[in-house]
């Protein structure tokens, strides 16, 4: 999970500033095509339940992009960050 510049997410009809991203590969047929799924949220302060979700979704890679990514989940949270216009802090 990475922590990133807040962003304001419409949730259960109230707007709520997101400072979280957590993005994990759902797929990856290891030659062409990989899909992060990314969770956009708040920490909720427990340690069991550690972030409380907003916003979620896949982004898709493929092509030239899935040749560059050097398969790091440091590279994973750029692309996405990237995607959504997001700015990660740490």
């Amino acid at each position: 999970m990475k922590t990133i510049q807040g962003v304001d997410v419409w949730y259960e009809g109230q707007v709520i500033v997101a400072d979280k991203l957590s993005v994990f590969i759902s797929y990856d047929d290891l030659a062409t095509t990989a899909t992060f799924t990314y969770i956009i949220g708040v920490d909720t302060g427990n340690p069991i339940v550690v972030l409380k979700p907003l916003s979620n979704g896949t982004i898709v890679i493929s092509g030239q992009q899935y040749i560059d990514w050097d398969n790091s989940n440091e590279q994973a949270y750029e692309i996405v960050a990237t995607d959504l216009n997001l700015t990660i802090i740490n």
